[in-house]
C-alpha cells in the first residue's frame, strides 16, 4: 500500500475542510467541490515527495492542504482585482 492509499481518508477530510473554509472567506459556497478538487490534486502531486523521516503523514498532509489553501485564495483575489482593473463604464 502507498502513501496515497494509506492516507486517502484524511487526504479528503483535510481538503474538505479547507474547500468549506475558502468558500466562508469568499462567499463562494457554489464552488466547494470544485475547491476542494483542487486541494486533493495539489496533495496527490506533492504526495512522491513525502519523507516519513521529516514528519508524520498527516502533518504533511495538513501542510499541504494549507498551501493549497492559499494559492486558491491568492488566485480568486487576483481574478478578482483583475476583473475590476478591466472593466468598462457604461455609456
Amino acid at each position: 500500500m502507498d502513501f496515497v492509499e494509506e492516507n486517502m481518508d484524511y487526504i479528503l477530510q483535510c481538503a474538505e475542510c479547507r474547500a468549506v473554509e475558502i468558500a466562508e472567506q469568499t462567499g463562494l459556497f457554489r464552488d466547494v467541490e470544485d475547491f476542494k478538487q483542487e486541494v486533493v490534486v495539489l496533495i496527490l502531486r506533492r504526495a512522491h515527495s513525502f519523507d516519513p523521516r521529516r514528519g508524520k503523514p498527516a502533518t504533511f498532509i495538513s501542510m499541504l492542504a494549507k498551501t493549497a489553501q492559499r494559492r486558491i485564495l491568492r488566485r480568486l483575489r487576483r481574478s478578482k482585482n483583475r476583473m475590476i482593473r478591466d472593466a468598462v463604464p457604461l455609456p
